[in-house]
């Protein structure tokens, strides 16, 4: 299992802000080679409610996560900003239940997203568990949690571009190569070059 820690928690951005830096659990297997190690990976940090934190993880994100805000019976809201090194598309669940981004492009047929922008980013005055936007461009996941409800992000097998479409990692390669890599980028598809190395 990889190593997830330290996780980077950032609180109130700016002059004011402070970060803490939660280590994580050591092998708990009877191996002592990297390849066998086991780690349980939970996190635990004492955080204010009403504000928002910037969090990132030493390795690459999971393809699900859980967060979940402990004693908070009042419903006071976290707003988490989440990085994620590549642009995928996350599905968030409160429980069982899905929460559409605040992009979604309800005039498709399949799942699209929205262009970015920061109108999409989730209040911390918003009464909806789960609300969320992923911004393709900087990387960063917005999810408001209140409550105790255990709300999960879950990675979907799919790439969003950075004008928001999603296209499916089977199909990525398949049809127009040159469009799916111009769109990742987010640049003209006449930059992109097909070669033929031997």
């Amino acid at each position: 299992d990889r190593r997830l820690s330290p996780v980077a928690i950032l609180a109130n951005p700016g002059t004011d802000g402070y970060i803490d830096l939660i280590n994580g659990p050591q092998d708990w297997s009877c191996c002592f080679g990297y390849a066998c190690q086991k780690r349980v990976s939970n996190f635990y940090s004492i955080i204010a409610t009403d504000m928002m934190y910037e969090i990132h993880l030493t390795s690459t994100p999971p393809i699900h996560m859980r967060y979940r805000l402990k004693h908070n019976d009042g419903g006071n809201p976290v707003l988490l900003k989440i990085y994620f090194p590549k642009p995928q598309r996350i599905d968030i669940f409160v429980g069982d239940r899905f929460v559409a981004p605040n992009n979604i492009d309800l005039t498709s047929e399949s799942f699209a997203m929205l262009p970015a922008d920061d109108t999409y980013i989730p209040s911390l005055s918003s009464q909806i568990e789960g609300e969320n936007y992923f911004d393709p461009t900087t990387g960063f996941l917005y999810l408001l949690i209140r409550g105790t409800e255990p709300v999960d992000y879950k990675i979907q097998p799919s790439v969003v571009t950075k004008v928001g479409a999603t296209i499916d990692i089977d199909n990525f390669f398949e049809g127009d190569v040159a469009g799916n890599i111009a769109a990742l980028l987010g640049i003209d598809p006449a930059n992109i070059r097909v070669t033929n190395v031997v």
